[in-house]
């Protein structure tokens, strides 16, 4: 694992600039990879998560936005 910054879902929230729903659908989605975007604190289905935050950056800045007619684009490049 890389030496960045490991933080809780609601601190990586605010680093992140996004809603703990859409964090939290993209890991589910599969954009945000166990042990390279995020850990869990134990097994346990209430553990926390911890977030690095350069990868889940490095991760959102190859997400595309909508195209021109404001329709989705995809969310990866």
């Amino acid at each position: 694992m890389s030496q960045s910054a490991w933080l809780k879902t609601s601190a990586a929230v605010v680093e992140l600039g996004v809603s703990r729903a859409t964090l939290l659908r993209r890991k589910q989605d599969g954009y945000f990879q166990r042990g390279d975007h995020w850990i869990s604190t134990s097994e346990k289905p209430t553990a926390a998560l911890l977030w690095n935050i350069d990868a889940c950056r490095q991760q959102m800045a190859r997400w595309r936005g909508p195209d021109v007619t404001g329709h989705s684009a995809g969310g990866a490049a």
